[in-house]
């Protein structure tokens, strides 16, 4: 089950330190009840009829991280299947293995469906259901990616990221688990710790930052300017303590703040960490607020167990990670990726590399000052999404989430013949300055590209608009 972009994951506090250990074997009843279950679901995505998934949510579903509780879980569904057109939808139950007060169903789940293009698309998906027996029924609880084979050892509680190179270690009954959405289009990897009752919840994540900031202070520019924009989407922001913090022998920051968003109360530990050129975060989120001081020593046992591997036949980690994630490759100053059928080009005066980080394909760094210029990129859009409705829902979330955030100017103009459409910003983002942006989007046979031209203070606008526009004259396709 996918759930559209954004509004993502869960919880119902029913006993801290409750053991997750095998309980009693799932009974062929209710393996046919668990089965019944998929068929329904099955039918709800080529039928596109969402209002029936409300049965088969528990009265406490809740996807806590995002805010988001069972009506809202409901309107993303009914959203995004009505931007797809799903012509198939196929359930294969891997295991079912009762965990505690769960009976968890791992599932391998085949979407087919018309593309942007008209071709036939598929995607698969793994996914662990969490449910629950009440009154007779069988009630989903919480959905989550499920965790790939041979990353997670349930002995050890070791998670083993293969693709960024760390460790983290589960405390005893709780569920290690990947994000249902969301987080894999920023971060390189991430994983959800989360607590037996399913709704605390540790989430570790990482990423490359491409703003050109102070590496002795990275940690905490990069916390102070997520705490901005998240006092702007929540509601009773309090900021307890903060300060300097070492996890793992790496230095960084944190910022222990308690909120409310869309009615679900909080009290969340962020802690930044900066290793040259990648910044891991934690979120530590305990629900409800007062119950912080009781999982603080657990949530500490998580992060602390943090520890960053080498690559065994030497070399860097940026090096390892860009060569198995990037996606295209760069001859003298121009970047091409037969894969998303596209080329750019960095102007005199700028570095260009290739990106680990998900739908970043390159970026380019101005050398005399702190400017950079990217092309984002992703495949499988829905068939029924305009790049009008793309382009204003980008603006609608930059309204929402940037300080003093201005859409100058949109034109419609054309690249190779493609309509695109281009639009001059300026906003702020605290510890970081003030921004004046050109951005061009465009879509092209099922894909979508984002070319983001950012002046940052001190750096004069009126001086890099030569080159932004070099940058974006210089983006074609293939074929």
């Amino acid at each position: 089950m996918k759930v559209w972009k954004t509004t993502i994951l869960f919880f119902l506090f029913v006993g801290l330190f409750l053991s997750c250990v095998p309980g009693a074997p799932v009974t062929p009843e209710t393996r046919q009840r668990i089965r019944a279950m998929c068929d329904t679901i099955e039918i709800i995505y080529i039928n596109n009829t969402p209002q029936e998934m409300a049965p088969l949510l528990d009265e406490h579903f809740g996807l806590v991280h995002m805010g988001a509780g069972k009506q809202d879980i409901l309107k993303s569904l009914e959203m995004e299947l009505n931007l797809k057109i799903i012509t198939g939808y196929q359930i294969e139950i891997r295991d079912i293995q009762r965990e505690g007060e769960y009976i968890l169903v791992r599932t391998r789940e085949v979407e087919k469906r018309q593309g942007a293009t008209g071709k036939k698309e598929e995607e698969i998906y793994l996914n662990i259901y969490f449910l629950v027996e009440r009154n007779g029924g069988l009630f989903i609880r919480n959905i989550s990616r499920d965790i790939k084979e041979g990353e997670f050892d349930p002995q050890t509680r070791i998670y083993h990221s293969r693709k960024a190179n760390f460790t983290i270690r589960a405390p005893q009954g709780w569920f290690a688990v990947k994000p249902l959405a969301g987080l894999d289009e920023i971060a390189m990897d991430s994983v959800h710790i989360m607590a037996p009752d399913l709704k605390s919840c540790l989430t570790l994540g990482m990423v490359r930052i491409p703003i050109l900031l102070d590496p002795d202070r990275m940690a905490q520019q990069a916390l102070e300017a997520d705490l901005a924009i998240t006092g702007r989407m929540v509601e009773d922001f309090q900021k307890i303590r903060a300060g300097e913090i070492q996890v793992g022998g790496i230095k960084g920051y944190y910022s222990l703040n308690q909120f409310s968003y869309k009615g679900f109360a909080r009290t969340r530990n962020r802690i930044y960490l900066f290793q040259k050129p990648f910044l891991y975060f934690f979120i530590c989120d305990a629900f409800p607020p007062e119950n912080y001081t009781r999982l603080e020593p657990l949530f500490g046992e998580v992060f602390n167990s943090l520890k960053i591997i080498p690559p065994e036949e030497g070399g860097s980690i940026e090096d390892k990670m860009v060569s198995e994630l990037a996606r295209g490759g760069i001859s003298g100053r121009v970047y091409t990726s037969e894969e998303f059928n596209c080329f750019i080009a960095a102007p005199q005066g700028w570095e260009i590399r290739t990106s680990p980080n998900p739908v970043h394909l390159v970026e380019m760094q101005y050398k005399k000052g702190r400017s950079f210029a990217r092309l984002i990129s992703a495949k499988n859009l829905p068939a029924r999404l305009t790049l009008k409705e793309l382009t204003e829902n980008r603006m609608e979330a930059c309204r929402k989430l940037l300080a003093d955030f201005k859409e100058i100017q949109r034109n419609e103009i054309s690249i190779q013949g493609v309509p695109a459409m281009e639009s001059f910003q300026s906003y702020s983002l605290e510890s970081v300055g003030t921004f004046q942006v050109r951005e061009v989007t465009v879509m092209k046979g099922g894909i979508v590209y984002l070319i983001i031209c950012q002046a940052i203070e001190p750096d004069n606008y009126e001086i890099l608009k030569g080159d932004f526009e070099k940058i974006v004259r210089s983006f074609g396709f293939i074929r």
